[in-house]
């Protein structure tokens, strides 16, 4: 695991034993120590003699041992639909490697609900509390995640006392609805009151632009400020 990785690990850790210490009567999660004291008690079970504690009767009743590629591995008991299942019981010491490997299976999957689905088809007890602290910490994931943009500034209102104080002035291409030579639209409008008015261009040629717009403030206000775009046309080029 490279130092990214054992850095997340160590982190985990730090974080989760406060949690899982202050819920260890009511969890599955077992630690290292337990595991191998449960393993212990029932490779040796009916060679003890007198009487047994309660509770290693229930290790007898809940838990099996097979030998896997690990020797002795301990299995939980689990109903199941017609007949009992075993899963493999996890350790505290264990679980950050379970869940890394279920997550690297799938690809570093996001989804919650698959991550939990895959660790808890071959484990059993693995707290769902742990799979969202490993997912929410991931670094492979932080690295891929999406970089939000920057929030814009605020746009600025700009407040017109009076008709004729500011005007805007654009041109529309209609050249894909050509009608009797006319191509272009140009438009007027008073950012006021929103008067507005237009005149059909066969092109935008800055002679044939001035024209157009010299007839339309003849018959109109005047305004203080003409705020064309930035067209080579409202330019004299």
């Amino acid at each position: 695991m490279c130092c990214k990785g054992n850095e997340h690990k160590k982190h985990f850790y730090e974080t989760y034993h406060a949690e899982w210490t202050r819920k260890i009567k009511r969890t599955n999660l077992i630690s290292e120590k337990t595991y191998k004291k449960i393993v212990k008690v029932l490779l040796n079970f009916n060679k003890m003699l007198g009487i047994k504690p309660n509770y290693m009767y229930r290790w007898k009743k809940h838990y099996h041992i097979l030998s896997n590629q690990e020797i002795n591995c301990l299995y939980q008991k689990v109903p199941g639909q017609g007949r009992e299942q075993l899963k493999r019981v996890p350790t505290f010491e264990k679980i950050y490697d379970i869940i890394h490997a279920a997550h690297a299976e799938l690809g570093h999957a996001k989804c919650r609900r698959k991550n939990n689905s895959k660790i808890q088809a071959s484990w059993y007890g693995v707290p769902m509390s742990a799979v969202l602290l490993y997912l929410n910490t991931c670094p492979v994931c932080a690295g891929t995640k999406k970089i939000l943009k920057k929030k814009k500034n605020p746009l600025k209102f700009i407040i017109s006392e009076h008709v004729g104080t500011r005007s805007q002035v654009d041109l529309i291409d209609m050249r894909s609805f050509e009608a009797n030579g006319m191509k272009w639209i140009l438009r007027y409008i008073d950012c006021l009151s929103g008067f507005g008015q237009v005149r059909c261009l066969p092109n935008k040629s800055s002679a044939v632009v001035d024209e157009a717009l010299v007839q339309i403030l003849s018959a109109s206000v005047r305004p203080l400020i003409l705020q064309p775009d930035n067209g080579s046309e409202f330019e004299g080029r």
